[in-house]
Order: C-alpha cells, then sequence, then structure tokens
C-alpha cells in the first residue's frame, strides 16, 4: 500500500480532491481524514485552550499514535473501523450521534488533512505529497463550517500561519488553487500520480 499526502488550509480543496480521486478509482484508492482523528470529548479540560475557547487547529488534539496504529494495520492487509463523532457545536462540545467507518487497504492511501504535512513520523509513510495553496479570502469563502469571527481571529488564522503554511515546503508538489479550478487541481494531481507509477 501506498500513502500520499494532501494538505493545504481549511477551504483549500483537500477533501474534494480526495473524493474525486476516489471516486474515480475506487478499487484502488482509499482515504483517510484527518478530523475523523481529533479528540472527542465533553469536558472542555481535555483540550488546548486560547482565551477560553477550544483550540481546534491544536496539533495535541488529533489521536496520532492511533491513526499511525491504523496505518501500519492497513498495510498489513488489514481494515480498520473507527469510530466518529462529528461536533455540531464546537465550543460547547456538542456532538452529532457516533458513527462507525470502516477503511479498507487498497493499493493507495491518501491522508487528507490540514495537518497531513506536519508530523514527522507520519510524513514518513509517504511516497507522494501535495499541498494546495490558497489565499486566506478564498478559503474562508469556501468554508461549509460554522463562522467564529473571534476563534478565526484569534486561533485558526495564527494556528494556520504557525501549523499550516510551513508544511508547504514538504510537499512534492505545491498546487496554486487560486490559478486552477477543481478540475485542474484533480488533472495535476493525477498526471503526477501516473508520472510517479502510482496510478495507471
Amino acid at each position: 500500500m501506498k500513502i500520499v499526502g494532501i494538505a493545504g488550509g481549511s477551504g483549500s480543496g483537500k477533501s474534494t480532491l480526495a473524493k474525486q480521486l476516489v471516486e474515480k478509482y475506487p478499487d484502488k484508492i482509499e482515504t483517510i481524514n484527518l478530523d475523523k482523528y481529533k479528540i472527542s470529548s465533553t469536558n472542555k479540560a481535555d483540550f488546548p485552550l486560547v482565551n477560553g475557547m477550544v483550540d481546534w487547529d491544536n496539533p495535541s488534539i488529533t489521536r496520532w499514535q492511533k491513526l499511525l496504529n491504523n496505518i501500519k494495520t492497513l498495510q498489513n492487509g488489514t481494515p480498520v473501523t473507527i469510530e466518529i463523532r462529528s461536533v455540531l457545536k464546537p465550543q460547547e462540545l456538542v456532538y452529532i450521534k457516533t458513527k462507525l467507518h470502516t477503511i479498507y487497504s487498497k493499493e493507495i492511501l491518501i491522508i487528507d488533512g490540514y495537518l497531513s504535512l506536519w508530523h514527522k513520523e507520519l510524513r514518513r509513510f509517504y511516497i507522494r505529497k501535495y499541498f494546495l495553496l490558497l489565499d486566506q479570502k478564498t478559503r474562508f469563502q469556501r468554508r461549509d463550517k460554522i463562522v467564529d469571527f473571534d476563534y478565526d481571529k484569534e486561533i485558526h488564522v495564527p494556528a494556520h500561519n504557525k501549523y499550516v503554511e510551513p508544511t508547504k515546503k514538504f510537499a512534492d508538489l505545491v498546487l496554486d488553487a487560486s490559478k486552477l479550478n477543481v478540475n485542474q487541481v484533480f488533472e495535476e494531481v493525477e498526471e503526477d500520480l501516473k508520472k510517479s507509477d502510482l496510478l495507471k
């Protein structure tokens, strides 16, 4: 199993790209979204806080060891099932009902997330790494999540500048999504995967 990382800021098109690849190559490609590995708790003390707000952008809320263990299991050809609790009200820690999601071992596993190139040990797994570059204004316009201006100003923007933007230096290919539409981004990555002998 070959592992590919797709990173970039919130709203840059990472998940859309991963979904397009899975839809075109369903027998070859599986994907993991890093958001599914965030801590799930109703206790604020379990999270890093900034001015009383839960810092959902801090790398420490990702269950990295669980992710790494699951990747190793998938590499051995065994599927893994994870529990997903989507947060409905992020600052009130109100969640939607827990769902189970099974991830299967296929030829290619995509790790999709704004921090997918941040974790040093995770980077060692990748055979190809991509970063989608997009300006802040456009990314914010694309976001379909709840907009919290205080959170964005005090936490999200500083976290992006500190943890996400610098990781583009680790990418094998940086794509300027402000100059490419969704299909063009897909075509660029698909072609790169073919040149790397990962897709035929």
